[in-house]
């Protein structure tokens, strides 16, 4: 497959960051276009950058455009002769690749050999999404040879000898994928980078069928991918509600069936994490799917147009998380107006997961919120953070214009994912939920933020609908990433 990339910008970047690996794997990009002439002969992950009127005498399968201004690039291509039917948007071409890999690979039922961190959060999924799986660990990577596989899924990396300085603009899955191939002369396309399972699994959308009831309604059954926090499952859930309600189908929250943050040990297929904390969307629960003929598993991505702007308003909260809720507020907002502050250390900072972005470290963000807080004119600090060790130096640092909600909290030198450890008192992946929900509310209704790139940042700015008076955040570039 060969394929013209068209767009040079922010979208464009972050889209190729994320996706490359799983492009090369089913082909090659063979230019990149881009309407500035300011661009034009600039260097764009290897690609020398051309006009649009260039593009005609360029060999392609697909044109993804990486912009939003995807009208316009459509009729600009037409004038110019180009292939429109060969056109796609980025999730469009996630989900082709994600067919293809399905489809006509039927990868599910093919030998695959995970290589890399059983650590990782996404690990339980593999062995629930695979029929026929193993594990090699990254750093034996001398027993390949003993190994039966179809295809080697790497997982995401962190702290690895891969994981190293370099000169050169190879991630870090990158540099494992060269050594696979020059060392044990493994097949390039049978390797499979972990955003192409991402991609995979996050655009798939199946049907299936658990029973015969209803046979005159469809449910969208939502799930989610590993140990994800409230802002990864509030991105997913609120997209495909009005992805359903578009479409006619009846959204479920599914957090009982595969393992998450939020259920305590042995409520596995028992309990749905969910409905701990909010009502169902559309009244109907997994009771009800379990035994549906017509189900729908919902993809983890959905095109932006069904970005839901009053899905937050529009949660019920259960009455044991509403009056934790009201409880904390009266109190929140008898301190006026706040700087909020979202601290991110712990797994994010040690274990440095590939691709994702990098977090300040505390001494940075010690010294932008001195530098925000009096260039804003904002005494108050409400500090976000799971680290003990950043409690204690904001307010060795501030004194008692910093508050912080009642949480328990980890240390600094934390190096599991968050997500699969727990405080060991009773209900504690209740608490961790309620917590983490109450303390984000609580920064949305800030005056003001400063925080580094975060899942938890990105939901405090959806709360709070664009009403901050100022934010400040941390653009550090992403873990094992080089910027191109």
């Amino acid at each position: 497959m060969r394929y013209i990339i068209w767009g040079t910008g922010g979208a464009a970047r972050k889209f190729l960051n994320e996706n490359l690996l799983s492009f090369l794997a089913c082909g090659e990009i063979t230019a990149v276009v881009d309407g500035n002439p300011q661009k034009a002969g600039q260097s764009f992950f290897g690609k020398t950058v051309i006009l649009p009127e260039q593009a005609a005498r360029i060999p392609y399968d697909r044109i993804i455009i990486c912009s939003t201004f995807h009208r316009e690039i459509v009729w600009e291509a037409a004038q110019l002769g180009l292939d429109t039917d060969k056109m796609v948007s980025m999730l469009e071409m996630k989900k082709e690749i994600a067919r293809y890999y399905l489809e006509t690979c039927r990868i599910t039922e093919k030998r695959i050999l995970v290589l890399g961190d059983s650590k990782h959060q996404l690990f339980p999924v593999y062995k629930e999404y695979f029929q026929h799986f193993s594990f090699l660990p990254i750093n034996e990577l001398g027993k390949l040879g003993e190994q039966e596989y179809d295809y080697i899924l790497l997982t995401e990396l962190s702290n690895t000898g891969f994981n190293q300085a370099s000169d050169d603009e190879l991630t870090l899955q990158e540099r494992v994928i060269c050594c696979l191939d020059n060392m044990y002369h493994i097949n390039r396309q049978i390797i499979l980078p972990s955003s192409t399972f991402m991609m995979i699994y996050a655009n798939s959308e199946l049907k299936v069928s658990y029973g015969e009831a209803y046979p005159d309604k469809t449910f969208l059954e939502i799930r989610f991918m590993g140990y994800a926090g409230w802002g990864y499952i509030f991105h997913v859930v609120s997209r495909n509600i009005l992805y359903a309600e578009q479409k006619g189908y009846i959204p479920v929250v599914n957090m009982m069936t595969c393992r998450n943050t939020y259920l305590e040990e042995g409520e596995l297929g028992k309990v749905n994490a969910w409905e701990k904390f909010f009502d169902q969307p559309a009244g109907y629960t997994m009771a009800d799917v379990m035994r549906a003929k017509h189900v729908i598993l919902a993809p983890q991505e959905q095109e932006g147009a069904y970005e839901n702007r009053g899905f937050y308003q529009k949660l019920v909260m259960k009455p044991r998380l509403q009056e934790m809720f009201d409880n904390y507020m009266k109190t929140f907002y008898a301190h006026g107006r706040t700087l909020g502050v979202l601290y991110r250390g712990t797994d994010y900072a040690n274990l440095k997961p590939y691709n994702h972005p990098v977090q300040p470290t505390l001494s940075m963000m010690l010294d932008k919120v001195s530098e925000k807080s009096k260039e804003w004119g904002l005494e108050q600090i409400y500090l976000c953070t799971e680290v003990e060790e950043a409690v204690s130096a904001f307010r060795e640092r501030f004194g008692d214009k910093v508050f912080c909600y009642p949480q328990m909290r980890y240390s600094e030198d934390c190096s599991d994912y968050l997500g699969t450890l727990t405080f060991g008192r009773k209900e504690d992946a209740f608490y961790r939920g309620a917590d983490y929900w109450i303390l984000l509310n609580a920064l949305a209704k800030c005056d003001s933020l400063v925080a580094g790139q975060c899942g938890g940042a990105h939901m405090a700015m959806e709360m709070n609908g664009g009403k901050y008076r100022h934010i400040y955040q941390f653009d550090l570039g992403k873990y094992g990433v080089a910027k191109r």
